[in-house]
């Protein structure tokens, strides 16, 4: 269900609005070069729910499987203490389908979707990009 939403509401910023049934979408860098040491802040609504029953639900609905785990750090925006988060990809290799999770870093348990799409794993030699 979480990823039927996600889908259905995709990946919006705040950085749009919404005026009698049209959307504008505000881009600040508009024909404007963007120097190199630039940083933003973006906001997108992001789905989390309970990891099994989102990863069951990847499988039961999308026959997509666990491909990558990995582990990221990110610091606490109060204590700056280091957070540790597991990222999790996962794919259907048949129909190229996959979706980026993390752990949601003050709650273990949840899962959130970052992105879904199609594509398929380049195969690299090692020393070739």
């Amino acid at each position: 269900m979480l990823v039927a939403m996600f889908l259905m509401v995709g990946c919006q910023t705040t950085q749009s609005a919404e005026t009698e049934n049209k959307t504008y979408v505000v881009n600040p860098f508009e024909n404007k070069e963007i120097p190199p040491d630039q940083v933003v802040t973006s906001s997108k609504p992001i789905l989390c729910g309970r990891a099994d029953a989102i990863l069951n639900d990847m499988y039961k609905k999308f026959v997509e499987v666990p491909v990558f785990l990995g582990e990221s750090k990110a610091t606490h925006p109060n204590s700056g203490k280091e957070i540790r988060t597991i990222v999790t990809i996962t794919l259907n290799e048949n129909t190229g389908s996959f979706t980026i999770f993390e752990q949601m870093p003050l709650e273990p348990r949840l899962f959130c979707i970052l992105s879904v799409g199609e594509g398929k794993f380049k195969r690299m030699k090692k020393g070739i990009l």
